[in-house]
């Protein structure tokens, strides 16, 4: 949505459903606020280009503002229930945003729900093209994993590029750039502590892959430090934080997160559970023994 002047409420609303079509309601005080008075007329209009649902007061207007009684007070009542809003807004989409101005109120998809349909049309318009699916990588390290990712889709048909790859410890970046064949001449290395990137400069991806450290969260880590819970640790505690405001940004189809089986049990882990569900991501999670994937330690 573009930016708006003169804007006196935003609600984010739930879609409902009436006789088998979608069905948005509003009411009170902030539609009194922008001209939208019992009886006031209005029209419903469509702006393709913003993809926005506009609602104007005006004499002309096809419909009418209802009211409802609330104690001794009428409030005033938009309910449309309109094969536009149906077409707009299809059943994927489940939330909406609402920015109501001085005798305007505009209706855009929900920031998450749009998020989640851009990221889904972008996956399968690459896998209908054969392009390569482009991997975000944090705690990159010597890119071990992110080379497991890339034969593992291979093995499936899947072609994938690294698109980025963000490691704190300069030797093991470029041990990774000298000797790791997923990079390509488009990717970006980034040398830097993970909560000090800025994501803007990252490209979209569609799978966004690392481990945040588990120096506190691991049994060893929290006897070494001191600590009883990993959130304490002096460097990793907040790491989570940094690793959702990256992924975020990326808006990928597919999290891949690893670290210890403790981690599991951890606030941190407890917060992106919550969030990634918020961004209408499905979470699954498995412990892998690596002795059965041709790893030469027993972890």
């Amino acid at each position: 949505m573009k930016q708006l002047d003169n804007i006196k409420h935003i609600a984010y609303l739930k879609l409902g459903q009436h006789r088998g079509t979608r069905r948005l309601w509003m009411q009170g005080q902030k539609l009194e606020d922008a001209g939208f008075e019992p009886g006031s007329r209005y029209r419903i209009t469509r702006d393709p280009d913003s993809n926005t649902l506009n609602i104007e007061i005006t004499e002309d207007g096809a419909r009418t503002v209802s009211k409802k009684r609330v104690g001794k007070k009428e409030i005033p009542v938009v309910d449309i229930n309109n094969k536009v809003l149906a077409e707009m807004f299809n059943k994927s989409v489940e939330r909406v945003c609402a920015v109501v101005t001085d005798k305007s109120i505009i209706i855009a998809i929900h920031p998450d729900d749009e998020a989640a349909a851009e990221r889904y049309g972008r996956l399968i318009a690459k896998l209908h093209n054969n392009e390569p699916l482009a991997i975000g990588s944090v705690s990159h390290g010597g890119g071990i994993m992110d080379n497991a990712l890339h034969q593992g889709l291979a093995s499936s048909g899947v072609d994938a590029r690294l698109a980025y790859a963000v490691e704190i410890e300069h030797k093991y970046l470029e041990a990774s750039l000298r000797n790791n064949e997923v990079w390509d001449e488009r990717s970006i290395s980034v040398c830097a502590p993970m909560e000090e990137v800025d994501p803007r400069l990252l490209p979209k991806i569609d799978i966004y892959a690392g481990g945040i450290p588990c120096t506190g969260a691991s049994r060893s880590g929290k006897a070494k430090n001191k600590i009883a819970h990993a959130e304490e640790h002096e460097s990793a505690g907040a790491l989570f934080l940094a690793f959702l405001t990256i992924m975020k940004q990326g808006n990928p189809s597919v999290v891949v997160l690893e670290n210890v089986p403790d981690y599991r049990h951890t606030q941190s882990m407890t917060v992106i559970r919550s969030a990634l569900k918020q961004l209408k991501y499905q979470v699954h999670e498995t412990i892998l023994d690596g002795a059965e994937h041709g790893a030469l330690e027993a972890r």
